[in-house]
């Protein structure tokens, strides 16, 4: 999985805020939200949960093997975001509830070791209760889901439910109503008075490989990369369709096709890979994004070096993938993801918030609310921004904004109380 650092802001304001000192490192496994990351957002994850290990690149096949599950398929469940990305609460063998993310992005279901600390590294076969259904022999792999837990306060995914389980069925997403189904036989007409006419956009599946879950532990999966055709601007673009990454990105060599006139291209933020380090990446803007004749116009992007997943992701898939669609285009959208019959039906949700006129402006630093429920923890200065230059660093506790304590406060008071603050110089 990879998560970006910003190290610039565009538009940046500062405020008086108390500190109880700084580390002298950055907080391990602090997440690290984007400049244009959402208003509630905690991290941003921007990017594949899973990095195949190369291999014989594979076309779209016939369906694999059937998992048998008790249940109606096609009921709706409640469906929670974590950092933007779908999630669900499930149960394994029984157990307690857990958050699962929903992750087309990756080609397995993935249990995290931390939430399960009795599991040894591999695959097993689990009783897996989840989307209204019971799965009696859900094949899963234990692994780690983040390097760390995080500091901050907020539901902790134990897993995912990745490609190996979602491609029996149609994943029906409905962002409006925070609900998502997995559907089987022909597709259910979308609720709602109001419902759009939706536009078929065709898929396959590419990719297989080898994951490695640890240093002794290989699995061989099949194709479950979701490759979706669309336009950039006017230009074809084979796209991955991944609802486990926070933003949608593209390729250098995409930005390149594309006209630079007039277009916004700010500097700098740092995307963390597990493969390949820290990687630099920039934020812009694309005019239009067409799905059909769905059309997603002034989208903020992350642009990532050419040397990049998408590098790999091209190897492994066979195809030129220049741009991944994250959730944060899905959230727009009424989505009906039909895997067996290899179309994405999609259409433009009525109902969806015009974003906010202050989205892309911020303090000059990131924070979020300490999971000890003691003040925030500052996660990253945009370098030349006024927290920067009042003094703010990474990995401060802050106390108070604008006289007011923090204590018991959640993020968006937080942000909010920020928000109203007049600039000042923090007490350090």
């Amino acid at each position: 999985m990879l998560r970006s650092r910003p190290t610039r802001s565009p538009t940046t304001r500062a405020a008086g805020v108390r500190t109880a000192g700084r580390s002298a490192r950055p907080l391990p496994g602090a997440p690290r939200p984007s400049p244009v990351a959402p208003r509630d957002g905690r991290r941003a994850s921007v990017a594949l949960a899973l990095v195949l290990a190369l291999a014989p690149a594979c076309g779209d096949q016939a369906p694999g093997p059937t998992l048998v599950y008790e249940g109606e398929a096609g009921q709706p469940v409640a469906l929670q975001l974590i950092n933007g990305v779908p999630a669900i609460v499930a149960t394994i063998d029984g157990g307690a509830e857990q958050l699962l993310l929903v992750d087309t992005g990756s080609p397995l279901t993935l249990l995290s070791q931390r939430a399960f600390p009795e599991r040894s590294a591999g695959t097993a076969t689990v009783r897996l209760g989840a989307f209204g259904l019971a799965f009696p022999a859900a094949p899963i792999a234990m692994g780690a889901l983040f390097a760390s837990e995080s500091p901050c306060a907020g539901p902790t995914p134990a897993g995912l439910v990745g490609g190996d389980l979602l491609q029996q069925f149609s994943l029906e997403l409905d962002f409006g109503a925070l609900q998502l189904a997995l559907a089987a036989g022909a597709p259910r007409p979308v609720p709602g008075g109001e419902a759009p006419a939706l536009q078929e956009v065709p898929f396959r599946l590419h990719g297989g490989g080898t994951v490695r879950l640890g240093d002794d532990v290989k699995v061989r999966v099949g194709p479950s990369r979701v490759v979706v055709p669309l336009r950039v601007e006017g230009q074809p673009v084979e796209a991955l369709l991944d609802t486990g990454s926070t933003r949608t990105l593209i390729s250098d060599s995409l930005l390149r096709r594309l006209p630079a006139a007039g277009r916004p291209l700010i500097c700098c933020e740092t995307v963390e890979t597990a493969t390949q380090g820290a990687l630099a990446a920039r934020v812009t803007r694309l005019r239009g994004i067409e799905l059909g004749t769905v059309q997603l116009a002034d989208w903020a992007v992350l642009v990532l070096p050419e040397a990049t997943p998408f590098a790999a992701l091209s190897r492994e898939t066979g195809r030129p993938i220049t741009m991944v669609i994250g959730s944060d285009v899905l959230q727009r959208l009424v989505s009906q993801l039909d895997y067996p019959a290899r179309r994405w039906r999609v259409g433009l949700r009525s109902d969806a918030p015009p974003a906010p006129v202050d989205a892309y402006l911020g303090p000059g630093f990131t924070f979020c609310a300490a999971r000890d429920g003691v003040g925030a923890l500052v996660q990253d200065v945009l370098l030349g921004s006024d927290g920067f230059v009042k003094g703010v660093r990474t990995g401060e506790r802050l106390l108070a904004i604008g006289g007011v304590d923090l204590a018991g406060l959640d993020r968006a008071a937080m942000l909010d109380l920020l928000q109203q603050t007049p600039s000042g110089r923090p007490s350090v």
